[in-house]
């Protein structure tokens, strides 16, 4: 028998290249003759250059950027094979680099994540891919834009340099005259979501509150970013309001949209990198996962990928995750055959967080008995 091991990440406690390895050891404790190809997996958010280097290799180079709250932090980005180079923004500009008791998108910026995609630049790579989940950032891509060289004014014609949320607010005037020439790079953008950048369903109402807003700051960003939006449209002669998209990091979809990047479900490019159509039609068994599965998972990420092309392929999928939370269920009419928990009595999460490789390695080796009983019968 042969499984086609596919996760994402296990968020907050486990990188998708150890719990794949995790559920590969738990196959092979059900039975060592089991062939198995791992295929660690994501979506756009952390662990993007990660699942790319794995599948394609290439090797991590650290750059010095600052974070969401304009601190110096090392980050990196992964220089691939033919001379592209795949980033990440929650390796600059992410959700996870802000102390919880921090989190406001008033203060925080994409700056870095700008200054990651010069360094690509430098490296003279004629295509990148940016990951941009997992953002802390609400600034409409004001950060990221300043890092490759824009400027932005308020009213009374002062320039404006901080680059955050409570700044975009006052941006009156925006020059792109300082861009680089991106005409001769591809640029893809790993985002899975759809949300445009404003209204209801806007970066700012959707996301907002999960980096720290409350409702009055919600209402201001919207307010802000519909501004904004109406500024950068004008000035790159793109719709960076309400394409699919565009409200993706904060805005970042938008202004990178602008740029004349491609938006572009974050697993579909994991898929065409990692070849997964062809190891999945030559696998017998797919077993995929993350850390929490509930009704967001239908939106694209992972396991919901993963089911759709085992559906397609006639293969049978399961999910082994952290948790099962509401609204999971629309995935078995989706290619998942079963999902199920790795919490196997009961524990306080602490404790599953901190112990995540014992417990996806015994959860795979439960499962592998089970597929072993029907992969015999056929």
């Amino acid at each position: 028998m042969r499984i086609l091991v596919c996760p994402d990440k296990f968020k907050g406690s486990l990188p998708a290249h150890l719990v794949a390895r995790a559920m590969s050891d738990g196959i092979r404790d059900a039975d060592p003759r089991y062939q198995v190809d791992a295929a660690p997996m994501a979506d756009g958010g952390d662990g993007t250059v990660d699942a790319f280097l794995a599948a394609m290799g290439g090797k991590k180079q650290t750059v010095p950027v600052l974070d969401p709250l304009g601190r110096e932090v090392e980050s990196f980005l992964g220089l691939l094979p033919g001379g592209s180079v795949v980033l990440e923004m929650a390796a600059a500009s992410g959700l996870a680099m802000v102390p919880e008791e921090a989190r406001n998108p008033l203060y925080t910026s994409s700056y870095g994540t700008g200054q990651l995609m010069v360094q690509a630049m430098e490296y003279g790579c004629r295509s990148v891919i940016i990951g941009i989940g997992g953002s802390a950032t609400n600034d409409g891509g004001m950060g990221l834009l300043s890092a490759l060289g824009a400027r932005f004014y308020d009213g009374a014609g002062r320039p404006l340099t901080s680059c955050t949320g409570a700044e975009m607010l006052q941006v009156r005037r925006v020059d792109l005259s300082g861009l680089p020439d991106l005409s001769g790079i591809s640029i893809q953008v790993a985002c899975d979501v759809t949300n445009p950048l404003c209204g209801p369903d806007g970066a700012s109402a959707v996301f907002g509150p999960q980096k720290g807003a409350d409702s009055q700051m919600v209402a201001e960003l919207d307010q802000g970013l519909a501004r904004f939006g109406v500024l950068l449209s004008q000035a790159t002669g793109r719709d960076t309001q309400s394409t699919p998209g565009s409200g993706a990091a904060g805005g970042v979809g938008g202004a990178l949209y602008g740029l004349g990047a491609d938006l572009v479900p974050g697993t579909r490019l994991v898929i065409e990198a990692a070849g997964l159509r062809e190891r999945m039609a030559a696998c017998d068994w797919v077993l995929t996962g993350e850390g929490a599965t509930d009704a967001s998972t239908l939106f694209g990420k992972v396991p919901d990928a993963m089911g759709a092309l085992a559906k397609e392929l006639h293969k049978p999928a399961l999910c082994l995750c952290g948790s099962l939370l509401s609204g999971y269920k629309p995935l078995y009419h989706r290619g998942i055959l079963g999902a199920f928990s790795i919490l196997n009595r009961p524990m306080e999460a602490a404790y599953a967080m901190a112990h995540p490789y014992e417990l996806i390695r015994d959860g795979a080796e439960n499962l592998c008995r089970v597929m072993s009983l029907g992969f015999k019968k056929t």
